[in-house]
Parts: C-alpha cells; sequence; structure tokens
C-alpha cells in the first residue's frame, strides 16, 4: 500500500471518532470562539456569532459546537448541540506522495465509507469548496439508533506546498442542515481559511491530473447533503 494513503488512513481516525452531536448538561465546558485559530500553519476563521462555542483547542487541533438552550424546567440550563465541527491539521513527510487536493480527499473518502459498513446509507461526490486553500468536500450519510440518520460532511484542505493538511468534520443529526443558518454561516468563514505565502509544490515528473470521485450510481446522495 501507497506509504502516504496508509498514513493518510492512521490520521484520519482521530477525527472520525471525535463526539458526534448531543445534548449536554451546563455551560461550563464551553468557551468563547477566537476570531481565529492556528492549526499547523492553517489560518482558522471560524463563525462567531451566538451559539458557537469552543469545546477544545490545541496546536493542531480544534473542536467548536453550535448549540442552543433548552428550557428543561430545571435549574440548570439544558445544552442542545446542533452541529459538532472537529478540526485536525496533519504534517506530510513527503509532498511527492500526495498527487493533488482531490486525490487526498478521495483517499479519505473511501476509508471513511468503508469503515461505516452497511451503516452507510449515502454519500455525496465530491466537490470544490471555496476557500483561500484549496478544499474539497463530501458528505456521508449514516443510520444511527433509532430512526435516527447522521450526516458528516469532510473538508479537506491541502497547502499549496503540499507540506500540511487539514480535516475538518461538520457533523449534524438533522436531514436539512443544509437550509440552517448556522451552516451557512461556517461555509460563509470557510471562505477565509488561510496559509501562509509558500512556493507551491512542482512536480518533477508524473502525472497530476485530477483524481475521478467514486462511481454512486447505486448510493444515493443525501438530500440535504451540500
Amino acid at each position: 500500500m501507497n506509504r502516504f494513503i496508509l498514513s493518510f488512513i492512521l490520521l484520519f481516525i482521530s477525527v472520525v471518532f471525535a463526539p458526534a452531536a448531543a445534548v449536554a448538561q451546563g455551560l461550563t465546558v464551553y468557551n468563547i470562539v477566537s476570531p481565529e485559530y492556528r492549526l499547523g500553519s492553517f489560518r482558522v476563521h471560524p463563525p462567531t456569532g451566538d451559539g458557537w462555542r469552543q469545546v477544545a483547542n490545541s496546536s493542531t487541533v480544534l473542536r467548536l459546537v453550535y448549540a442552543e438552550t433548552l428550557d428543561g424546567g430545571t435549574d440548570q440550563a439544558t445544552i442542545h448541540t446542533r452541529a459538532d465541527i472537529v478540526a485536525e491539521s496533519f504534517a506530510i513527510e513527503d509532498p511527492s506522495l500526495v498527487p493533488n487536493g482531490l486525490r487526498l480527499t478521495l483517499n479519505g473518502q473511501t476509508q471513511m465509507m468503508e469503515q461505516r459498513g452497511d451503516a452507510l446509507l449515502g454519500y455525496t461526490r465530491i466537490d470544490k469548496v471555496e476557500a483561500g486553500v484549496e478544499t474539497h468536500a463530501y458528505t456521508l450519510k449514516s443510520k444511527i439508533e433509532g430512526e435516527k440518520n447522521r450526516y458528516e460532511t469532510f473538508f479537506v484542505s491541502l497547502a499549496p506546498d503540499r507540506s500540511e493538511y487539514m480535516v475538518v468534520k461538520f457533523t449534524v443529526d438533522e436531514e436539512d442542515y443544509a437550509k440552517e443558518s448556522f451552516f451557512k454561516d461556517f461555509l460563509e468563514s470557510y471562505k477565509s481559511l488561510g496559509y501562509p505565502d509558500v512556493e507551491p509544490f512542482v512536480e518533477e515528473d508524473g502525472d497530476t491530473e485530477s483524481a475521478p470521485a467514486p462511481d454512486d450510481d447505486s448510493s444515493p446522495a443525501p438530500e440535504a447533503a451540500p
């Protein structure tokens, strides 16, 4: 197996197993969202409006949630988390092993689909996303408990010199999430994603054409997927 693909699979797992949308008690675990974060060398400007809160942050990892206060009829407020975002940056040891951002995203999509197995209900093709750094995205629709479905949109951003990439997983349990203001706010904020000025990686040899997305004719995409 290609050494980079194997490394990508192992690193991607740390993003996949982040907690998904849920109902939590209290406000003490939530912090105000900062205007800017540095994840590796990526400059991330998240949505900062009402409802957005920071749960965790380090030099390479950021977790945000979009939450609303519910009237639980008790002295302690009940917080309903409608969206969960986990972002993580990874260094690329050998940029020559990464043909392009689309291939990078396709490798991750294939692994994530295999991981969900029979729970996978649908997926979208990979699309390019408007951002300050080359970014592609796709959505997976999976079955969870009862009649609920989970929608996970993965954004994969590749540094111009291919020395680093970032994965952002946006998780919701609502079918019509794409119509919600919190998702639109997130997409708008992603446009400002930045990276230091570096010389783009130049291939000495080899084919750098875009990789095709998998054939999804037998697995329809979620209706609400962007």
